[in-house]
């Protein structure tokens, strides 16, 4: 994206930055690490869904929710670092207030309070009192690919 300025020092600084040839290659590189993360709701209820990510085997995951998406509509949920894996593993759990849910394949189970929130979880991680655990599916995200969308039927 290319911003336009009337102001002469930005005007300046613009045209006389260039970049390395391997400037150019990390710029491309991080550029590619992110994954923008879509919701899209079919399932004829209001959805609240819950996602779990992390950049390296080494991290502890990121976990988050509440995001609320109405019926019909599609939310965008989070931009999601691909870090030091060649493809990305999303986590998500969606629900209705009706008890329905969602989980794919059930491939991890993480806490989850009812209220929104955002933590990291450490390897040992033990439920907080406020918190039920619950069955989280995998997504799993080639590098390549700088966008995907759930949809949820």
């Amino acid at each position: 994206m290319s911003m336009i300025s009337d102001d002469p020092k930005e005007t300046a600084v613009s045209q006389s930055s260039t970049q390395t040839s391997s400037e150019t290659r990390d710029s491309a590189r991080n550029e590619q690490k992110e994954l923008r993360f879509n919701v899209c709701n079919k399932s004829g209820e209001q959805i609240r869904i819950a996602i779990a990510v992390r950049e390296a085997a080494e991290d502890p995951f990121t976990v988050k929710g509440w995001w609320i998406v109405e019926h019909d509509d599609c939310s965008y949920m989070s931009r999601t670092p691909f870090g030091d894996f060649n493809n990305q593993h999303l986590y998500y759990h969606a629900k209705t207030g009706g008890g329905s849910y969602w989980d794919g394949n059930a491939a991890t189970k993480f806490c989850i309070p009812n209220r929104r929130f955002e933590r990291l979880v450490p390897d040992g991680y033990t439920c907080a009192s406020d918190e039920d655990t619950a069955p989280f599916g995998e997504i799993t995200v080639p590098r390549t690919q700088r966008e995907y969308t759930l949809t949820i039927r």
